[in-house]
């Protein structure tokens, strides 16, 4: 799995920039390759695209692979791979994606919401919360 160096966390989204984004839009950022993960498996057919309140927004494609924060891992977990980015967070250098902890049934994935990365680890998680 390649590593993801930073998010940007309380979105309704996991996404992080990929390797299908064009080199313009990618700049500096650190991108997803899901071809060099072992564990990532497509979603045939779904897609994602979101806006936020302050005129950014991305989209494209999703599939599921593990994801781990702070010891805790998602054995599959539904990752957005972005396709297209605004220029707002490519101007952004200080992350490479968000990390969706909000309530999985308002994402934008299509045709079938997911559970966020918070909703999938749940379970290991001594108290059902992040400090």
């Amino acid at each position: 799995m390649s590593p993801l160096e930073s998010f940007t966390v309380l979105t309704l989204n996991s996404w992080v920039f990929s390797t299908a984004l064009s080199s313009s839009e990618r700049g500096d950022h650190s991108a997803f390759d899901s071809t060099k993960s072992d564990t990532w498996e497509e979603y045939e057919g779904a897609s994602w695209d979101i806006s936020y309140g302050d005129g950014s927004g991305a989209s494209g494609t999703v599939g599921f692979d593990q994801v781990a924060v702070g010891g805790i891992t998602a054995t599959r977990q539904a990752v957005e791979l972005a396709t297209a980015v605004s220029s707002a967070f490519v101007a952004d250098e200080n992350n490479d994606g968000l990390l969706g902890l909000a309530f999985g049934k308002i994402n934008t994935i299509q045709p079938t919401g997911q559970k966020t990365f918070f909703e999938s680890v749940a379970d290991q998680l001594e108290e059902k919360a992040f400090t």
